[in-house]
């Protein structure tokens, strides 16, 4: 409040003072007058503009079309306030919802784009109430229609996917394939394979899913690239990936472990972008540390 105060002070105490110093190309007649514009000099991107607009994907030319825009928004009369709601909501719609939309269908390095004319055609005969779209003879509602795209990304996604990422899948198979082979490796449920490295101690506990384990871990793509590693840290066991949920409960405290899991049985599908690919197959070191007993339920 005391911020406020003084500036109002001083806005009264020069409202009838003339703009004192350098000479400008404004009609500055009162000290607000000076406030204002220096307010906009202040405000405004001057020399920077053209690297911003270049930033978001324009380029120079479109300078005057920035400075259209931003003189409709300031101004306040109420019949452009609806316009420039929409302007703002229509430009946020295409940088960032559809934009994001196009690489979850097309990929992160794809150019392609979605149809702009056919998504403003649907916006708009749903504003009007024209939309006659049914499914399975169903009218189109809009809670529906939010259905029905995201299981539309999802299929396209994992379609793209399977044929973008059948190198890695194949890849994978062919590393577990190897392994089942090797001397000293097991197959456990899910053809989920474990190698000991180091025996547990004698009379070590074997952890259930209702436990919390504390473990010691690398885990490492079929390649050798490290994606995560610990030397020690407690995790509800329930909570991890299904491999972890064969294999973990077959050890004992003190023993540790090499994992080999199947893609299904790791991130599948989804991946752990950037670095676990969908359809990626794993291997984890682990060694079994401790199995941290739940607190007594009351």
């Amino acid at each position: 409040m005391k911020k406020i105060a003084l500036l109002a002070t001083m806005a009264a105490g020069v409202l009838f003072t003339a703009c004192e110093g350098g000479s400008n190309n404004a009609n500055l007649k009162t000290g607000v007058d000076t406030l204002t514009y220096e307010l906009g000099i202040a405000a405004s991107p001057g020399e920077f503009l053209v690297s911003y607009l270049q930033r978001m994907g324009c380029d120079s030319t479109d300078v005057a079309e920035y400075i259209k825009g931003f003189k409709d928004g300031m101004k306040t009369d109420e019949s452009k306030t609806a316009y420039n709601l929409g302007l703002q909501h229509g430009m946020q719609t295409k940088s960032q919802m559809l934009a994001n939309v196009a690489k979850q269908v097309f990929g992160e390095e794809s150019t392609e784009k979605l149809n702009d004319k056919l998504f403003l055609q649907g916006f708009l005969d749903m504003v009007d109430g024209k939309v006659t779209m049914t499914l399975d003879s169903v009218p189109m509602t809009q809670q529906l229609a939010q259905q029905e795209v995201n299981q539309r990304i999802q299929k396209i996604t994992e379609e793209r996917e399977a044929v973008e990422y059948a190198a890695v899948l194949e890849a994978g198979q062919e590393f577990l394939a190897a392994k089942a082979q090797e001397e000293g490796v097991v197959a456990l449920e899910g053809g989920v394979l474990c190698k000991e490295l180091q025996a547990g101690k004698p009379n070590g506990k074997k952890p259930t899913l209702d436990d919390k384990i504390k473990v010691a871990y690398k885990g490492t793509l079929i390649d050798g690239t490290e994606f995560d590693s610990s030397s020690s840290v407690e995790f509800p066991l329930a909570q991890m990936i299904e491999g972890w949920k064969i294999a973990i409960p077959e050890m004992t405290e003190g023993s540790k472990w090499e994992l080999y899991i199947p893609q299904e049985l790791a991130y599948g599908k989804r991946g752990s972008m950037p670095t676990i690919k969908p359809y990626s197959a794993l291997v984890f070191e682990v060694e079994l540390i401790e199995v941290v007993k739940p607190a007594a339920k009351k």
